[in-house]
C-alpha cells in the first residue's frame, strides 16, 4: 500500500522513464522500488496508458517506449489475447447452452431432475 503523499501514476511513470534503457521491468520490481503494491502498479499502468503514455507489456515486463514497432508488437499480442478470450467465451457459452438443453436447467435456476415425478 502506498504512502498517502505518493501519486502511484507519477511514481510508476518516473520509474519507467528513468530506467527505460534497462529494458522491460516486472510489476514486482516496479512495486518494490516505488513502494506500491503490484495491484497499484497495474492500476497506474492502466491509467497511464489511458492518458496516452506509450507503455507496452511483454513476457519480461513493462516498458515505456517511443518506438512505434514496439507498440505494434504489443498491439498484436493484445489482439491475439483478445481473440483467445473471445474464443473461450464462445466455447463456454456453447457448453452452457448444451447443458441447459441436456439437463433441463433453467438459467439461474436448479436442475429439474425429477420434473415428471413432481407433476
Amino acid at each position: 500500500m502506498t504512502e498517502p503523499n505518493i501519486d502511484p501514476r507519477a511514481a510508476v511513470l518516473e520509474y519507467l522513464t528513468r530506467w527505460k534503457h534497462l529494458g522491460p521491468h516486472t510489476k514486482g520490481d516496479i512495486a518494490q522500488v516505488t513502494g506500491l503494491s503490484t495491484r497499484e502498479v497495474e492500476e497506474a499502468i492502466h491509467e497511464l496508458r489511458h492518458s496516452g503514455e506509450p507503455i507496452v507489456a511483454g513476457d519480461k515486463g513493462y516498458l515505456w517506449t517511443e518506438d512505434p514497432l514496439k507498440l505494434d508488437e504489443c498491439l498484436a499480442a493484445l489482439k491475439h489475447r483478445a481473440g483467445e478470450i473471445h474464443g473461450t467465451i464462445s466455447d463456454l457459452e456453447a457448453t452452457r447452452d448444451r447443458l441447459l438443453r441436456s439437463r433441463a436447467i433453467e438459467p439461474g435456476g436448479q436442475a429439474r431432475l425429477f420434473a415428471e415425478a413432481k407433476a
